[in-house]
């Protein structure tokens, strides 16, 4: 998944949101699929600028609704090398989370929250870092060693506020609880079977999913 060919950072960063779709579908059969996401992201022509992130503004008649997907200068320049960087690969991750989670919630009529858009964010990139390290047969092998790279000695930006610091915070704890508990079986194992890891998460991470957009009431794991 990390290597393209395309000389368009922009039609890369696409490819690659189309590509973590397709891995999330394995784990959300009912995720909302966007069929073009060269026409969801928004380039510097827009005027946007600063940290990547995504763009939702719903219609006052609540019939329809914009949404896009803005990437950061240093996520599109590093599009541009042949094998996209790993954290590279954890931004677009989590951006297109939550964008399909936001799209789904606007189409389900869900009642979801910064927070947790954000730990489901967390727990996507992990499933996706999880299926990249599987398929490319490399170390990382294990799920302990993914955790290390997406969530030890992560920094937060300095810009943050203290509630944004504090919600980044919250939503990792919640999400490495739900990804402990969902992924019990697999956890200490020194490799990732990804063909059995889907088949016994598919339906807690499911459900899970569907709480958090606001679908059903959300219990953390102890």
């Amino acid at each position: 998944m990390a290597q393209l060919n395309s000389d368009d950072p922009f039609q890369k960063v696409a490819v690659i949101c189309s590509h973590i779709q397709d891995i999330l579908l394995q784990i959300y059969p009912n995720l909302y699929q966007v069929q073009e996401f060269s026409k969801l992201i928004l380039k510097p022509e827009t005027g946007l600028t600063g940290n990547s992130r995504v763009l939702f503004e719903e219609e006052s008649s609540h019939q329809d609704f914009f949404l896009g997907i803005y990437f950061s200068s240093p996520v599109i320049d590093g599009c541009r090398s042949q094998t996209i960087p790993l954290d590279v690969l954890s931004v677009v991750a989590e951006e297109t989370s939550h964008l399909l989670a936001v799209a789904d919630a606007a189409l389900g009529g869900g009642n979801t929250s910064l927070l947790s858009l954000e730990i489901l964010g967390e727990i996507d990139r992990f499933l996706v870092f999880a299926h990249h390290f599987s398929a490319a047969n490399q170390s990382p092998l294990n799920l302990m060693d993914i955790k290390d790279i997406l969530f030890e000695n992560r920094s937060l930006r300095a810009t943050l506020l203290p509630e944004e610091i504090s919600r980044y915070q919250e939503a990792e704890i919640a999400a490495l609880a739900f990804l402990r508990e969902a992924f019990k079986e697999h956890w200490h194992r020194s490799y990732i079977d990804w063909t059995t890891l889907k088949a016994q998460t598919q339906a807690p991470l499911g459900l899970l999913r569907q709480r958090l957009l606001g679908l059903g009431p959300i219990k953390l794991y102890a």
